[in-house]
C-alpha cells in the first residue's frame, strides 16, 4: 500500500511539474490554453486601459505603455488615444489572447486565430521581451464595433503595452470579411454595383489592428476587387444616357452610401444624374425620377433587386472639386 501510495504521489507530482513547466519553454499559447492567473492579470491591465479609452486620459494610457511604445509613437499616442470613439466599448468582448515566450526579444512573432472560417487573421509583431501578451477584443451591439489590439510585454515582473491599434472591426454586424462574402456572391449573380457597394463596407472595416492584423483572406480579397473593378469598368461607361426616359437624364456617377436613420440602415448606391428639368420644378423632377426608377435595372444589372433601396440626387449643373452644386433628392425603397 504505501509503495502504491508513494507511486501515485511521484504521479501526481510529475504532473503538476509539468503543468507548471508547460508555458516556461518557448511557443504560443491560444486562449483557454493560457494560465488562468495569468489571464487575470492581463484582464486587469486591459480594464485599466478601457477606462483610459473611454475618458481619452491620455496620462492614464502612458503609465500603462513601455518607453518603447512611448519612444516609437511620440504625439501620435496622444493623437490615438484623444480621436479613439470607445465611448460604447465599456460592453466588450475578447475576441482572442495570445501568450508568447519566445527564446530572446526583439524576435518577430506571428500569431493566428483558429476559427476556421474566412474571418481567421495573422497578427504580426515585435515584442521587446521573451514574453508578450497580445489581447484583442471588440465593443458589442453597435452600428460600428471596435476593435482595440494590445500588445504587452513582460519587464521584469510587470507587464507594459509594446503596442496599441484601435479601428473599426465590424459594421451592422459584418466584419471586412463578411462584406466580401456578399460582394462575391453579388458578382456571381451579376450584380456588379451592388458587388462594389458590399466592398465599400469591406475597406471601412479592413484594418481593425493597423497595419499588424491581415485577414487570411486578404490576398484574394485584392484580387477579387480587381477583377470587380475591371468588370465594372468594362460594362459601364459615364456618363450613360437613360434612353428609356423621355427626358434622357444622363447618369455620371454612382457611389456607395452608408446611411443610419429609423428608417434606412445599411451602405445604398446613389445614383448621381444630369437632368434637363430645373431642379426648382419638384413636380416635374419627381416625375422623371420616378420613370428612372422604373427602368434601372435595366442601366444596372440586379440593382432594383439586391438593394433595399437605391438613393437619387438629380443635377442640373455638375458637381466638381471646386463646386458643390444643388442637387434634388429621391429615394426609391425596394425592400
Amino acid at each position: 500500500m504505501k509503495k502504491y501510495l508513494l507511486l501515485t504521489s511521484i504521479i501526481i507530482t510529475g504532473l503538476m511539474l509539468q503543468a507548471c513547466h508547460q508555458q516556461s519553454a518557448p511557443g504560443t499559447w491560444q486562449n483557454n490554453k493560457i494560465d488562468t492567473a495569468l489571464k487575470s492579470q492581463i484582464a486587469a491591465q486591459n480594464q485599466k486601459l478601457l477606462k483610459a479609452l473611454i475618458r481619452k486620459d491620455v496620462a492614464a494610457v502612458k503609465d500603462l505603455v513601455s518607453l518603447t511604445l512611448t519612444t516609437e509613437m511620440g504625439s501620435k499616442l496622444d493623437s490615438l488615444v484623444s480621436k479613439a470613439d470607445l465611448a460604447a466599448i465599456g460592453d466588450y468582448m475578447v475576441l482572442d489572447e495570445f501568450y508568447t515566450k519566445n527564446a530572446a526579444g526583439n524576435t518577430s512573432t506571428t500569431v493566428s486565430s483558429a476559427r476556421g472560417n474566412n474571418n481567421d487573421y495573422e497578427i504580426t509583431y515585435l515584442p521587446a521581451n521573451t514574453d508578450s501578451y497580445v489581447s484583442v477584443f471588440t465593443s458589442k451591439k453597435s452600428i460600428m464595433n471596435t476593435m482595440v489590439l494590445a500588445v504587452y510585454s513582460k519587464y521584469d515582473n510587470e507587464w507594459k503595452l509594446d503596442a496599441l491599434n484601435i479601428g473599426i472591426y465590424s459594421t451592422l454586424d459584418k466584419t471586412a470579411p463578411d462584406w466580401y462574402t456578399d460582394a462575391v456572391k453579388l458578382y456571381q449573380k451579376g450584380s456588379v454595383v451592388s458587388a462594389l457597394n458590399k466592398m465599400f463596407m469591406m475597406f471601412n472595416d479592413a484594418r481593425p489592428g493597423g497595419t499588424m492584423l491581415h485577414y487570411k483572406d486578404s490576398i484574394e480579397i485584392k484580387t477579387f476587387f480587381s477583377k470587380l473593378l475591371a468588370t465594372a469598368n468594362s460594362q459601364y461607361h459615364f456618363p450613360i444616357i437613360v434612353s428609356n426616359v423621355k427626358t434622357k437624364p444622363q447618369i455620371f456617377a454612382v457611389d456607395p452610401n452608408f446611411t443610419v436613420t429609423a428608417t434606412y440602415k445599411g451602405v445604398f448606391p446613389v445614383i448621381k444624374y444630369q437632368s434637363t428639368i430645373s431642379i426648382k420644378d419638384t413636380a416635374a423632377l419627381k416625375a422623371e425620377n420616378m420613370a428612372m426608377q422604373k427602368v434601372i435595372g435595366g442601366v444596372f444589372k440586379g440593382i432594383d433587386t439586391d438593394e433595399s433601396a437605391i438613393i437619387y440626387h438629380a443635377y442640373n449643373q455638375l458637381p466638381d472639386s471646386k463646386n458643390n452644386a444643388p442637387f434634388k433628392g429621391f429615394i426609391q425603397k425596394l425592400k
